[in-house]
């Protein structure tokens, strides 16, 4: 395993040190009060505030503030949750990369990540493209919540090296019993409803292996995971970019439809 950890720490998520000092700034941006009324309406107004000054460590963050803000969601939007399949978690030795479907930028392995705590399993590390990252309360939260950085958007050499970093970062994870990682099967939510997993996915997993085609993918433990919603959260979204797509030749994205 690889033993310098400097490769990935353009990529990695917050260490519990810099958990803290990220917490302590993050409790200060002006809607963490709008936060706080709506997760802890029966407290004060400045609670979150100081629960965010308080907490030492990336697991007490996920259990005091994350796993209540996944808990509102479920509350004020979904009539039902369910899940199946927690058997196949058990039968693996070690760690193991969910490949999942992906509809929301989110709540996918938001959801999940419960069903795993629910089952007293560790939670996963997230994979979110840089081209979510365009405030930097946003690098703060995401990389508090055990996510790392899939570089976008690179020249062609850039992109081969990112990629070989991804690579080496999840197996490492992974084969050194660290962390369970979940990762979409493709880039970007899809639209059609078409989950075929992407071809480049599979290849940059396999660039850090150093065996044989099977070997490399054993290793990682992959187990599939689909996700499905009654409604796709994002569906108006969806659509509105597809009415862009179809009534302007020159649309492009902003980085701001990325992020909603």
């Amino acid at each position: 395993m690889n033993e310098d950890w400097n490769e990935f720490d353009s990529i990695s998520p917050y260490s519990d040190e810099e958990a803290v000092a990220a917490l302590g700034k993050l409790a200060d941006h002006p809607v963490v009060s709008e936060v706080s009324k709506s997760l802890f309406p029966k407290e004060k107004e400045d609670y979150l505030r100081n629960v965010l000054k308080n907490i030492k460590s990336i697991d007490e963050f996920q259990t005091l503030v994350m796993a209540k803000a996944v808990a509102w969601v479920l509350d004020h939007t979904a009539h039902n949750f369910s899940y199946d399949g927690i058997a196949n978690f058990k039968k693996i030795n070690g760690r193991f990369l969910a490949l999942s479907n992906h509809r929301d930028i989110i709540l996918d392995s938001a959801f999940m990540n419960v069903m795993l705590d629910n089952a007293g399993f560790n939670t996963t590390e997230i994979a979110i493209g840089s081209n979510l990252l365009i405030y930097d309360w946003i690098v703060d939260l995401v990389k508090l919540n055990k996510s790392f950085v899939v570089k976008r958007n690179l020249p062609v050499r850039q992109m081969m090296e990112a990629s070989a970093t991804l690579s080496a970062y999840i197996r490492d994870r992974i084969l050194d019993g660290k962390q369970n990682i979940w990762i979409a099967q493709r880039e970007g939510r899809s639209k059609d409803g078409n989950d075929k997993t992407q071809v480049a996915v599979l290849k940059m997993l396999n660039l850090s292996g150093t065996k044989d085609l099977k070997s490399n993918f054993e290793e990682l433990n992959i187990v599939p995971v689909a996700i499905t919603y009654e409604y796709d959260p994002c569906d108006a979204l969806k659509g509105y970019q597809f009415q862009l797509k179809r009534d302007q030749s020159d649309y492009k994205k902003s980085k701001n439809e990325d992020l909603t």
